[in-house]
């Protein structure tokens, strides 16, 4: 942030490593010279529970687990504001227009999963045979534990006792990638990009929850049959999608909003990141130049 104020770094931000917001807002106050573009992240913070297993393989118990956590308390203060509740399994932007579907049009059933219930939450656990709650853990990096406390306390209310196990990176990968955690994992969807299904497929190494539902799997065949009719794919997905949140595969707290800074003296530039298909990374540069007379002038005063 110091060299991105000082004028020694043009850029700095992108898909999923963006300037987090309370830098952000320092950065337009002290360089408000600096252009920016606020995105959705595009990985949410989400809780992966194995289905294979109890408590997990019951519906009520991650019914119950979704309505404990309080989105709009998280957001208004872990993320001051910039961040939107519902934003999976299709985020709320203009390229996927076509296939959102706003929170208050979904059914009733999927709704109350991103509304602050602890005493329904109770219900639920009491009715699926934990009337006292339960322990469990969930696997991390030190990254993640501030956030992690919040979700902690908050199933605290409903008699849940959730263990905050950190790993470093490596040993954090390699028990995802190999299923070795035996309740929860804390991590991200590969991406929230519709009729890819990556995270809802068996086999798939991001399915952490390990689900394995043949009605998902009989939409997300559809989906590719009808891959190139835009209007039959997207309302298959559009059908799918209400049923995929009521079970609860996945716990999604809510999507961050990050930014994109960069210097006045980068031109041909608006802030992408991946100006194709996934993947493109950074290809971005091949087509921005940079005006050096107006750095030197911003920088040296000449």
């Amino acid at each position: 942030m110091a060299a991105l104020r000082t004028g020694k770094l043009d850029w700095a931000g992108g898909l999923s490593y963006g300037v987090g917001w309370e830098e952000a807002e320092s950065l337009m106050q002290t360089n408000p010279e600096l252009k920016y573009l606020r995105f959705l992240h595009i990985y949410p913070p989400t809780l992966y529970g194995r289905i294979d297993t109890p408590p997990f393989d019951d519906v009520r118990v991650r019914r119950a687990l979704s309505m404990a956590i309080n989105r709009e308390e998280i957001i208004d203060y872990y993320y001051g504001g910039h961040a939107e509740k519902f934003a999976f399994p299709v985020m709320p932007i203009p390229e996927f227009k076509d296939v959102y579907v706003p929170l208050e049009e979904m059914p009733d059933s999927a709704k109350e999963l991103y509304q602050y219930k602890p005493e329904k939450a109770k219900q639920l656990l009491a009715e699926a045979g934990f009337p006292d709650g339960f322990k469990t853990n969930i696997y991390c990096t030190s990254t993640s534990v501030d956030f992690l406390s919040i979700i902690k306390a908050s199933f605290e209310k409903i008699g849940v006792d959730l263990e905050i196990r950190v790993k470093e990176r490596g040993v954090f990968v390699s028990l995802g990638r190999g299923r070795g955690y035996d309740q929860m994992y804390y991590s991200t969807p590969t991406a929230v990009i519709p009729f890819r299904f990556v995270d809802w497929l068996p086999g798939n190494y991001q399915n952490y929850s390990l689900i394995d539902d043949p009605k998902i799997k009989d939409a997300a065949l559809e989906v590719r049959k009808a891959y190139f009719d835009l209007p039959k794919r997207n309302q298959v997905y559009k059908d799918i999608v209400p049923y995929m949140l009521e079970q609860c595969y996945m716990i999604s707290v809510a999507s961050p909003y990050i930014y994109t800074f960069w210097q006045p003296w980068i031109k041909a530039y608006h802030g992408e990141f991946d100006p194709g298909y996934m993947g493109d990374w950074h290809n971005f540069i091949k087509y921005v130049w940079l005006d050096l007379d107006l750095k030197k002038k911003m920088t040296e005063g000449t």
